[in-house]
């Protein structure tokens, strides 16, 4: 991330167009949120200060932009256990937006439908629930149930 890569730094302000901007700062039930809001909000504060319009560019796009500003965690927001893990987890989940966890888990991660549901129960969430519902926290602890389970 942005933040590892560059020491000493803890607040970034940069221009995006608009749509990134709210996907960024989406939370859950946002039809926005995805994985890059999931990602980006484990380490990150993101916040949309204001929107440009095209008029204020030359020459103009056909996009409005949006000037967001990232601001470091002191620490990180949920422990994901394994990285690589977590990652994967967030990629498969939000793939197949409209399937179930459950079987994004299947997929995703080669498990059987009673080793997924079993992460799923172990994590507290509904096997019918999907990526969308789920808040930053509800990954962390998928992550650390899926760690378990797989080794």
């Amino acid at each position: 991330d942005l933040f590892s890569r560059a020491t000493g730094l803890v607040r970034a302000a940069f221009m995006v167009q608009k749509e990134v901007g709210q996907r960024l700062a989406a939370g859950p039930g946002n039809g926005h949120y995805g994985a890059l809001s999931v990602w980006v909000q484990s380490f990150a504060r993101p916040r949309m200060e204001f929107i440009v319009g095209p008029g204020a560019f030359s020459p103009p796009p056909k996009v409005d932009s949006s000037f967001m500003v990232l601001e470091k965690l002191e620490q990180p927001r949920v422990n994901v256990g394994d990285e690589e893990i977590f990652t994967r987890l967030v990629r498969s989940a939000f793939a197949m937006r409209r399937k179930t966890l459950l079987n994004n888990l299947v997929s995703g991660f080669s498990l059987t439908r009673e080793q997924a549901a079993a992460c799923l129960a172990a994590a507290n969430l509904s096997a019918q629930a999907r990526a969308e519902e789920l808040s930053l926290e509800d990954f962390a602890e998928l992550a650390i149930q899926l760690q378990n389970a797989i080794r």
